[in-house]
């Protein structure tokens, strides 16, 4: 056994100068949930404490690849989103979180700012499904985008549970919502990018 990441330490390879795994209350700042991928690379959730962080800032997400050598930090609290300026993502230490052998986890962020709305209904917006890994964030669906395969105004609006990934291979759960046509009867569809390199309704409710 080795250990990777210890409450009241600093994180490996220097990924955060002056700050330790730590709440900012000073409590154990190591996530509930870590998960192990079948190359041996390591996802590490958990929150940092030092001079500036805050409780927005203090979230982060540590990725260890299957060398044992390289750390990267995939998410810092405050992150921005892709593009969409002022916008913001949130994601909690220990929350749901799949990641695949290169590191790239599956997560379903909150979003706040520019632009965001957060009134339900066809125009909300306030979260995504997303992918973080060493290489950078990119967006799988936002809520409020267009369902896959409807052309009439009707949007999806994913779980925030139910996200798997198998390498690139994604599956997502979710509702749909229009301004007319949808009902609790049609709304629930699973998404998945399995048979092709965008997203297909796979199944829906009905």
């Amino acid at each position: 056994l080795s250990q990777l990441a210890r409450a009241g330490n600093a994180l490996p390879s220097g990924l955060a100068p002056g700050l330790v795994c730590n709440t900012t209350t000073g409590v154990n700042g190591l996530g509930s949930s870590q998960y192990g991928c079948a190359n041996g690379g390591i996802l590490i959730t958990g929150n940092l404490n030092g001079t500036g962080v805050t409780t927005t800032t203090s979230p982060f997400w540590m990725w260890r690849d299957s060398t044992g050598a390289n750390n990267y930090i995939l998410y810092r609290g405050g992150d921005t989103y892709p593009g969409a300026a002022g916008v913001v993502i949130s994601v909690s230490a220990g929350s749901p979180q799949y990641v695949n052998n290169d590191g790239k986890a599956l997560v379903s962020a909150a979003l706040t700012g520019t632009g965001v709305i957060t009134t339900a209904g066809v125009a909300q917006n306030n979260s995504a499904v997303m992918w973080m890994g060493p290489t950078g964030k990119s967006v799988v669906i936002r809520k409020g985008d267009a369902a896959p395969g409807f052309t009439d105004g009707t949007v999806f609006q994913p779980d925030a549970f139910g996200l798997q990934c198998n390498g690139d291979r994604v599956l997502l759960s979710g509702k749909l919502a229009a301004t007319s046509g949808i009902t609790t009867s049609n709304d629930s569809v699973y998404l998945t990018n399995a048979w092709s390199s965008g997203l297909q309704v796979m199944s829906r409710k009905g």
